[in-house]
């Protein structure tokens, strides 16, 4: 009888899903202010200070006349998305840098010890020009998660209810230390809003052809190492589910396929030229993703 040999089951070490220090970017645009919805969603969901950042390319002619119009516009903003009588009242501070967008989103971050970036991205097409986005350009490097929306997405909370509906989050599964972060933030925000996750691993095409007795389908291998990262513990609802084809492009099928609210996925930064040159699959699920996307880094 030929024996199939078990492969080491993902260790369930999870990081820490922080979310207590979050940083919303904006350009102070009707578009932008979509930005603020999410980031002020999570402020009171997880009890965090809330950062809002503008920053200008050019020099400040006067810093604190330009601080008090801009500290006034967010004022305005932040107050469409807060109902008074709710707790918990929001801790929240006003920033204004000089310099280029993605590299004082970055360096906010750092100095601030920020847990959670939220910004809104345009979403280029993929076959764009090369140099990426302020929004992929602070994924690749930012020195935490990062939320990414686009202002033509639905809010999560229901504007007649008030609830937040967050019913379905999508967990690109590699069983990396990026995804294991992935999966951290997504396992947080499903017990805080009662979420299913759908843990979606993409294989090679035609990867069921390499079965052997050895080490067995690497199929079924898949959803066993899937089912090993699942907490014992938890009250979530997971799914799991392996695909072949292009990760990106399977991703974004299971997302329409599944109604996804959030893609949480890990990034692995500019690794390689070739990536650089050609995009990520992280950068090619952020300019087609319908739905607000959380890029994790690990650190």
């Amino acid at each position: 009888m030929s024996s199939v040999k078990q492969q080491p089951s993902f260790p369930l070490t999870l990081p820490k899903a922080n979310l207590k220090r979050i940083l919303c970017t904006s350009t102070l645009t009707q578009e932008s202010s979509k930005a603020l919805d999410y980031a002020v969603l999570l402020a009171r969901s997880y009890g965090a200070k809330l950062f809002c950042l503008h920053s200008v390319e050019t020099p400040l002619d006067n810093y604190h006349k330009q601080f008090a119009e801009i500290e006034n516009r967010f004022t305005q903003s932040i107050a469409t998305y807060l109902n008074p009588v709710d707790p918990p009242i929001l801790d929240w501070e006003i920033l204004l840098e000089e310099g280029l967008a993605a590299d004082k989103i970055v360096e906010t971050a750092k100095k601030e010890n920020i847990d959670l970036i939220v910004m809104l991205s345009r979403r280029r097409p993929l076959g764009a020009a090369l140099l990426g986005s302020t929004a992929e350009k602070v994924c690749q490097s930012a020195p935490c998660s990062v939320l990414v929306i686009h202002p033509e997405e639905n809010s999560w909370t229901d504007e007649e209810s008030g609830r937040v509906e967050i019913s379905r989050i999508l967990v690109g599964c590699d069983f990396s230390e990026y995804s294991k972060l992935a999966f951290a933030y997504a396992l947080e925000l499903a017990n805080t809003f009662g979420s299913e996750i759908d843990l979606v691993q993409v294989l090679p095409v035609d990867i069921h052809n390499s079965w052997s007795p050895v080490l067995g389908n690497p199929i079924h291998q898949s959803m066993s190492r899937m089912e090993a990262i699942i907490p014992k513990t938890s009250d979530t609802k997971f799914n799991r589910f392996v695909a072949e084809g292009e990760p990106y492009q399977e991703i974004l099928k299971h997302m329409e396929e599944r109604n996804v609210d959030l893609i949480c996925i890990g990034s692995h930064g500019k690794e390689s030229k070739q990536e650089y040159l050609f995009g990520t699959t992280t950068d090619k699920i952020l300019r087609a993703a319908k739905c607000p996307v959380l890029v994790s880094r690990y650190y």
